[in-house]
């Protein structure tokens, strides 16, 4: 879990026990330069000036290590340094690949792909004088892709690790054409690299160009000649949506395209060409596409609409699949319609006053209502009629943040907004009122997020506070923080912490979307909504996956038979809401910065790390509430308290 655990950015305060010391001290070499943790068994890979060690924290001791000076590459290339800055990649120095026991390593002049499992060395670059741009692990074939850069090139290179060998190399184009790429094709936004694996097809971005590839024999079947954003695939297999920016020195633009899967052609003889693209469903046949001016089914054979008009209303902005009808956003107003264009309610409902306006929450709730929670309004709507619950909306403060959460165990949504929370209850018909009195929050313009805990916390953090209420509105406890000092508001810019869970991290097709600026929905053929990750997928390809995964299982097991409970413990432990909040703090003595543990149940400070520079290397483990912080050449594991 990178720097990336706990998106709390809260400041720094005045806490009244003692800094702990580190439970256990292991020293390296030389001055660590990066760790990473391995999600699946916990161990923390360590990269220092002359070695790679794979430290494993229940036995306290390090299991492998490669003496870098055995990988290091003298081959310096100008030339190959021209191509890799086409690509302007953010190299990690260490990359765990998702769902996979294999690491990319980035030396100073060469890339090695190993076995975080033993350590073993299954690509080197330095051998074919060249770099590794990408690398996705292939999960169905126990494969990885690499795109890789020699003095001529650019490369697919397809790598079996349990063989230890390429299986195929294939050109993806030459520098000279690749530089015609980019002087042409430079204009617009830059698309989200995303790869996709369906049989024997492999579909795959690279700056933007859509590539289809064969897995079996590394054939490039096609290829697209203009630049795409974003693509999805329908679920018979036989269509690609393509979604471009057809943006000019003038105006911001999108459009919409179908390609023949077999041979990557258009099937439109003209693109949809619109401000933005809101909403994609496939039904297998045709298609329904929402975007600024309007949306409608359209047919995937030749790109004809399917109802006689267009939905009312413009700047459509968002569309909300609920049963069997679509909730949209037109502007600053929401309208129901169902499959056929028809609209289910007599009016528009105004649910902001301003079309920039955030929405922080619109779907169908319990009692045949809809919530909406915006910038400016809150209240619900009866589902069948579309008739207000509450005649006037709650107003929220705009020039304060809003924070949204909902308590499960009593089934009520709650909203943060300018010292006061809003209850909405689906079941009851009396307007919300704030709970309790207004909070004393130190800084609320900061107020960044509201998450209830266990059914009987409600735990809003800021910049400045964390806070814990109770259902009631009684404030159970409320920690406050000092700003820091100059070096405190560096360390915030360069190191946010976020919350993540081993599922949202691992979960589905080696997170080939998640990155996605556009999702595509899917409906069956009786019109239900089904899960869109998997829904394209082949069974082969999905008992493909299970046998990987199962082997890599026993391979793991066979190593260490302790490994493989831990897994799974680490797998339950982290499908669970995250217990703390980790704070960047400002110690009590001068501008030293402190890393510190609130439990977000009580508020209690369960730990305080002195951070003694501006750019630390550190590590969260949310399984099992471990941080891992390097000081020179030491690292310094905390345990739970």
């Amino acid at each position: 879990m990178r720097k990336n655990l706990l998106m709390i950015l809260a400041l720094t305060a005045s806490i009244s026990y003692a800094q702990r010391q580190a439970d256990i001290i292991t020293k390296f070499g030389s001055d660590i330069e990066s760790i990473s943790l391995v999600p699946a068994t916990g161990d923390v890979i360590v990269k220092d000036k002359n070695t790679i060690t794979n430290y494993n924290p229940i036995a306290n001791k390090t299991t492998w290590s490669i003496n870098k000076k055995d990988y290091q590459s003298d081959f310096r290339s100008t030339t190959l340094g021209s191509i890799m800055s086409y690509f302007e990649e953010v190299v990690t120095e260490i990359e765990v690949l998702p769902r996979s026991p294999y690491a990319r390593i980035t030396l100073d002049n060469n890339d090695l792909i190993i076995n975080i499992l033993d350590g073993t060395v299954l690509y080197n670059s330095k051998e074919a004088k060249s770099r590794i741009i990408k690398t996705n692990f292939i999960v169905e074939d126990n494969a990885i892709l690499m795109l890789t850069a020699d003095e001529k090139a650019f490369n697919f290179l397809y790598l079996s690790p349990t063989e230890n060998k390429i299986k195929w190399t294939t050109e993806v184009g030459t520098q000279e054409k690749m530089s015609v790429f980019k002087s042409i094709f430079s204009a617009g936004q830059e698309a989200n690299e995303k790869i996709l694996k369906v049989n024997n097809d492999l579909y795959i971005t690279v700056k933007g160009f859509l590539f289809n590839l064969n897995t079996t024999t590394g054939e490039i079947k096609w290829k697209t000649d203009f630049k795409i954003q974003d693509f999805f695939l329908s679920q018979n297999l036989k269509n690609m949506i393509v979604i471009s920016d057809a943006s000019s020195l003038i105006s911001s633009k999108t459009s919409v395209n179908i390609l023949n899967t077999d041979t990557g052609a258009k099937l439109w003889k003209s693109d949809i060409t619109t401000k933005f693209v809101t909403y994609i469903e496939d039904w297998n046949d045709r298609i329904l596409i929402a975007h600024n001016t309007g949306f409608n089914f359209y047919s995937y054979n030749d790109g004809k609409k399917m109802w006689k008009k267009d939905a009312k209303g413009k700047a459509i902005k968002r569309v909300i699949p609920v049963e069997n009808n679509y909730l949209y956003i037109a502007d600053t107003e929401m309208n129901l319609v169902n499959q056929e264009g028809t609209p289910q309610w007599k009016k528009f409902i105004e649910i902001a006053d301003n079309s920039e306006d955030e929405i922080y929450f619109l779907d169908k709730v319990d009692n045949n209502r809809v919530l909406y929670l915006t910038d400016t309004y809150g209240n619900m709507v009866d589902y069948s009629t579309g008739k207000k619950i509450w005649k006037r909306n709650i107003k929220f403060s705009k020039k304060r943040p809003i924070a949204v959460g909902h308590n499960e165990k009593d089934n009520v949504f709650l909203a943060y907004n300018h010292r006061k929370i809003y209850k909405f209850d689906p079941n009851s018909n009396d307007a919300p009122e704030p709970i309790g009195d207004k909070i004393d929050v130190q800084n609320d313009k900061a107020i960044t997020s509201l998450e209830v805990i266990d059914g009987s916390v409600i735990c809003i953090v800021g910049q400045n506070d964390v806070i814990g209420v109770a259902p009631d509105g009684n404030v159970i406890y409320h920690n406050t923080y000092k700003e820091p000092g100059e070096a405190g508001r560096r360390l915030l810019k360069s190191a946010a912490i976020a919350a993540k869970t081993f599922g949202n991290i691992n979960a589905a097709r080696q997170n080939v979307i998640a990155n996605s600026t556009y999702t595509m929905s899917y409906r069956d053929s009786r019109g239900n909504l089904v899960e869109s990750t998997n829904y394209v997928f082949s069974e082969e390809d999905r008992a493909k996956a299970k046998r990987t995964l199962e082997a890599q299982q026993a391979v793991m097991s066979g190593i260490d038979s302790e490994i493989m409970p831990l897994v799974q413990k680490r797998f339950n432990a982290l499908k669970q809401t995250a217990d703390y909040a980790y704070v960047f703090a400002r110690g009590t003595e001068g501008e030293t910065t402190q890393l510190v543990k609130v439990r977000k149940k009580d508020g209690k400070e369960v730990d305080k790390i002195a951070i003694s520079n501006n750019k630390p290397l550190y590590e969260i483990d949310p399984a099992t509430g471990s941080i891992y912080y390097v000081y020179n050449n030491e690292l310094r594991t905390f345990k739970v308290n």
